[in-house]
């Protein structure tokens, strides 16, 4: 049985309550010997690597004053000590769940999943540390891969996954089998000073949204894709079948009236998806990804009315003015 399963097993039973002693916590077990710090070569290949990470890292936290604490844990598998957060009130994470796996050496599947546990049953974690780490995941892999590298500078770099977007993607959204944790929440100091208490607040995985069209319409509006827009995460098989489960059911237009309202920048985003060239693209990842989209707009069932629109679009019934604008 791993750390963290024998852990959990004995809060659980009631056994033991919660870890005053970092050092017996699971996540502080990992196994540090995928870093190989007596490796003079690998050392100094990560060190080389570090100059690019760090600057997609800078992208993706809040504090920079928290970049030594990853970059240790990137170069040789240090945990940082949570408790010192805690003890400063110190609101903004550093080695979030995102973090901790795409840092990491390894790109197995099996182990970036016990790691995932790890952490999320850890008992120094915060919920901000997990909640964040998921944020960023999602914004980083599906917003910001869309944006116009090609013609606009200043842009945060997006963390390159080397390919394994759809991976990460599994470890984090579809492989867990416990899809809602109990954890801790950042202290609160009374007005007079004092220590306030140590809150539990609830995390859930967060459910895909139909907006994230949205996302999928901006892609394909890139006159030209480079390197930073190749890992966008809904062209992955894994990735968009699990949004399409999450979505098939969502009545979008009646959860609120303010959806409603944006009704028309769905027939845009439609357009886009059944417009797209594909012979003038060629065969690239765009291609790839708007074939399989295509097939479960035309294959698959949504809510009447958003069946009706991309039948709409497809069938010339609406005039969509100014189509491949922003």
């Amino acid at each position: 049985m791993k750390v963290w399963q024998l852990l959990k097993s004995k809060l659980t039973a009631g056994k033991i309550g919660p870890l005053e002693d970092p050092k017996l916590d699971p996540l502080t077990k990992i196994d540090v010997s995928f870093w190989k710090t007596d490796d003079k070569e690998w050392m100094a290949q990560r060190r080389a690597a570090w100059l690019k990470i760090e600057e997609m890292v800078i992208g993706v936290i809040e504090y920079k004053k928290h970049l030594p604490r990853i970059k240790s844990y990137y170069m040789r598998g240090t945990i940082p000590d949570w408790n010192k957060g805690q003890a400063n009130y110190d609101p903004k994470p550093h080695l979030d769940i995102f973090l901790f796996l795409w840092l990491h050496p390894s790109w197995d599947e099996a182990i970036l999943g016990d790691l995932r546990e790890s952490y999320i049953n850890s008992q120094i974690v915060w919920h901000r540390d997990v909640a964040t780490g998921y944020h960023n995941f999602i914004s980083s892999q599906a917003h910001d891969t869309t944006l116009d590298f090609a013609n606009i500078d200043g842009y945060d770099v997006p963390p390159d996954l080397e390919g394994h977007g759809e991976l990460m993607f599994r470890v984090m959204f579809i492989n867990p089998k416990i899809r809602e944790q109990n954890l801790n929440h950042y202290r609160i100091q009374n007005p007079n000073g004092s220590k306030g208490k140590m809150l539990k607040l609830a995390f859930r995985i967060p459910d895909q949204r139909l907006e994230e069209m949205v996302w999928m319409s901006q892609w394909l509006l890139r006159e030209s894709l480079v390197s930073n827009n190749e890992g966008f995460l809904y062209q992955y098989d894994d990735v968009l079948n699990y949004w399409y489960q999450n979505v098939k059911d969502e009545n979008y237009f009646d959860l609120s009236p303010r959806n409603r309202e944006g009704k028309f920048s769905w027939y845009k985003m439609f357009y886009h998806i059944y417009h797209f060239d594909i012979e003038k693209e060629g065969d690239t990842c765009r291609t790839r990804f708007v074939t399989k989209l295509r097939d479960i707009l035309d294959e698959e069932q949504f809510f009447d009315e958003f069946n009706q629109m991309w039948s709409d679009i497809k069938n010339d019934r609406v005039k969509v003015d100014d189509p491949w604008s922003p």
